[in-house]
């Protein structure tokens, strides 16, 4: 089976349609020279949706990973204030009581 192959007008005008992009030409030549490797001028579609897709996978889960980081640090963040909170609020306690003893002796 052979895959069907755009020349960059017609790559550029289905990127407009499909995904609402206007791109400039040296963004088009970019993007050919992106996906056409090899230098032929056109774009295999086929090629193209398997290095779409797959950019879009991997973007999706470094996306995903940054997150669960980030979420992993506001609950330490949030451990450690209330480790600090709780110390500081044993201590105020201790005080109290040392200073309670004090008074009646």
């Amino acid at each position: 089976l052979l895959s069907r192959k755009m020349e960059p007008h017609v790559f550029q005008e289905q990127l407009r349609r499909s995904f609402l992009m206007k791109i400039s030409p040296q963004e088009l030549g970019a993007i050919m020279h992106y996906f056409d490797p090899e230098g032929t001028g056109k774009i295999n579609c086929a090629d193209f949706l398997k290095k779409f897709f797959k950019t879009g996978y991997e973007e999706r889960q470094r996306r995903h990973m940054q997150w669960r980081q980030h979420q992993r640090s506001v609950i330490e963040e949030k451990e450690k204030q209330a480790k600090e909170k709780k110390q500081r609020d044993d201590n105020k306690l201790a005080l109290t009581d040392a200073s309670h003893e004090f008074t009646e002796a």
